[in-house]
């Protein structure tokens, strides 16, 4: 979905004009919000995506093409041989509070209105979260970071300090 200021494809552009790309990921208790690309620009990005997640515009019609995707998708799934074991040894260990059983039903997806996620889209930095840099310049990401964040509820770490990562190249 785009803005105001941007349409779904432009913003695109713009993420692509500064050579910064974002990428998101869930798994069943975190969501990952990831930007990479040119340090120097990685502020550019952040101010990007901020003004994304903030200022949404909702698109009835673009999220009913999102829903039919995932209702396409479950559907592959059922045929999946790996997912319906993974599935079925999930449902053995965890019973009736698997993640496989917890989604939202086809009904619910088909009628919700797209207003009700961009409103959690619009409020996710409330939430507390980390922010994990890996660059060569921590020091000036630290400059500009707290124009971005919550530091009431910012972690910042280096992926460098984290014993269990290396630095490549070094």
């Amino acid at each position: 979905m785009g803005t105001e200021d941007y349409a779904p494809e432009d913003l695109k552009k713009e993420f692509f004009k500064i050579g910064v790309s974002n990428d998101f990921k869930t798994t069943n208790d975190q969501l990952t919000i990831s930007l990479s690309g040119l340090e120097e620009n990685i502020e550019k990005g952040i101010s990007l995506l901020q003004h994304w997640m903030y200022k949404v515009k909702p698109d009835q019609e673009i999220y009913k093409q999102f829903v039919e995707t995932v209702l396409e998708n479950r559907e592959a799934m059922k045929k999946d041989k790996n997912r319906i074991m993974t599935a079925l040894t999930n449902y053995t260990k965890l019973g009736e509070f698997s993640r496989f059983t917890d989604v939202i039903s086809k009904e619910e997806l088909q009628n919700s209105e797209v207003e009700i996620f961009t409103d959690r889209m619009k409020r996710m930095f409330a939430f507390p979260y980390q922010i994990f840099f890996y660059g060569k310049n921590l020091e000036n990401f630290k400059t500009y970071i707290d124009n971005y964040v919550e530091v009431s509820s910012l972690e910042i770490r280096s992926l460098r300090s984290i014993p269990s990562l290396k630095p490549m190249g070094k």
